[in-house]
């Protein structure tokens, strides 16, 4: 079967270098292009009409949920006396953003220990009671 492939192989070969293909003379001309109507170019779609006068609706505001605010009070530099939890927040990121040391996450847990099964892992939304600094 190799022997095959082989035979059939170099007999092609040697048919496409003995010539056996069609010469050039023997090639029909070309016939010319007409550029004219080998560039097509687009047609601008028409425009619109304009509106009629008239009264125009306004754009629609997307109403955007209200931020939960912290309780503060009167003192500049107090801490509020609830707090709620935001995405992606923890106890001592509280802690430092109030009381300005991490450590104090113990403080928080403490006062809401009935809220909080597991201080690692509290849940976004949940109110949170502040102790005094």
């Amino acid at each position: 079967m190799r022997g095959l492939t082989i035979g059939v192989t170099l007999g092609v070969g040697m048919l496409l270098l003995a010539g056996c293909g069609p010469k050039k003379e023997e090639l029909p001309p070309l016939e010319p292009v007409d550029t004219a109507a080998a560039t097509m170019t687009e047609t601008p779609a028409p425009e619109p009409p304009p509106l009629p006068p008239g009264p125009r609706a306004k754009p629609v505001a997307t109403p955007r949920p209200p931020v939960p605010t912290p309780t503060v009070t009167d003192t500049p530099g107090a801490v509020p006396a609830t707090y709620t939890v935001q995405k992606g927040e923890g106890l001592m990121a509280i802690a430092r953003k109030f009381y300005g040391n991490p450590a104090r996450w113990r403080d928080i847990y403490e006062a809401n220990r009935d809220k909080i099964a597991n201080p690692d892992q509290i849940r976004e939304g949940l109110v949170l009671t502040l102790p005094p600094k």
